[in-house]
């Protein structure tokens, strides 16, 4: 189970970022 989560945690903060960068794009 560690595993999997080692595994979805970079693609969990990479959404997380793409998400404040899109929000940051929409307020400018």
């Amino acid at each position: 189970m560690s595993f999997l989560v080692l595994n979805l945690s970079p693609r969990i903060t990479m959404a997380i970022i793409v998400f404040m960068f899109c929000k940051l794009f929409l307020k400018i």
